[in-house]
């Protein structure tokens, strides 16, 4: 999560933006304090993918009633 938060803000929203990182992986561990290794363009997806997947029926959920909240009124 760390390594795509930095990539958007340094306003990177493609995932293949992490591949720009390859020659100085150290800068980018160190300015985000990541401890692991960068992780890549395709495993970043994968997460992500993960995330949205796993979130998305709260997602679905959370979007009826605050369409049933603006009937209500």
């Amino acid at each position: 999560m760390l390594t795509y938060t930095g990539l958007l803000t340094l306003g990177k929203t493609f995932y293949e933006s992490v591949r720009e990182f390859d020659d100085d992986p150290d800068y980018f561990q160190n300015a985000l304090g990541v401890a692991r290794e960068i992780p890549s363009a395709e495993t970043i997806r994968q997460w992500m993918d993960d995330i949205g997947d796993s979130l998305r029926s709260n997602l679905l959920d959370a979007n009826v009633d605050m369409f049933v909240m603006c009937m209500v009124r």
